[in-house]
């Protein structure tokens, strides 16, 4: 008897720890910069003071955040990588890192594509705003959804009707 309510316990103890620690944590700002300094066109090699601005344009624009700067950034065979967060700086606008190495800015700026970006879809902003049942049908562009593309019992589907939620279908457009 104790045996088992000893083996219950730890398979209970097991599963409420696992279940802790499936949940996800919460998505920060920060991203990973792979860059490649030369000195006199060969692989740069040593500690440097790197600073990183954001940039709104490629050239003159404003500065979006704050400077960061890193001091003793190993630098090997040219190559270093780099961990940087200007927080919430990524909003689905274009972005330009401005390099700056022992006090001397490079150029051009570099263009920032997507996946810092990722951070913030331009679409999550209008689904998290988006009422339970106030999407309408008229909102869907044609055939923009399919049963097998929606999770079963949160869009109804039938040849000539669309229904949002668990409301009754409404006629297609």
């Amino acid at each position: 008897m104790c045996t088992r309510v000893i083996a219950a316990l730890a398979v209970f103890l097991f599963l409420g720890w696992s279940t802790n620690a499936l949940v996800a944590a919460p998505l920060g700002t920060a991203f990973t910069y792979q860059g490649q300094l030369r000195d006199g066109g060969l692989p740069a090699g040593g500690t440097y003071k790197l600073e990183f601005k954001l940039y709104d344009a490629l050239t003159v624009g404003s500065q979006v955040g704050s400077t960061l700067t890193l001091n003793g950034v190993v630098v090997t065979n040219g190559l270093f990588a780099v961990q940087l967060d200007f927080g919430a700086q990524f909003a689905g606008s274009a972005r330009w890192l401005e390099i700056v190495v022992n006090g001397t800015p490079l150029s051009p700026r570099q263009e920032l594509k997507p996946v810092p970006n990722s951070v913030y879809a331009s679409t999550a902003a209008m689904a998290s705003a988006a009422a339970g049942n106030s999407i309408t049908s008229s909102m869907l562009a044609s055939d923009a959804a399919s049963l097998n593309k929606v999770t079963a019992g949160l869009m109804n589907v039938s040849a000539n009707n669309v229904g949002i939620g668990t409301g009754t279908p409404t006629q297609r457009h």
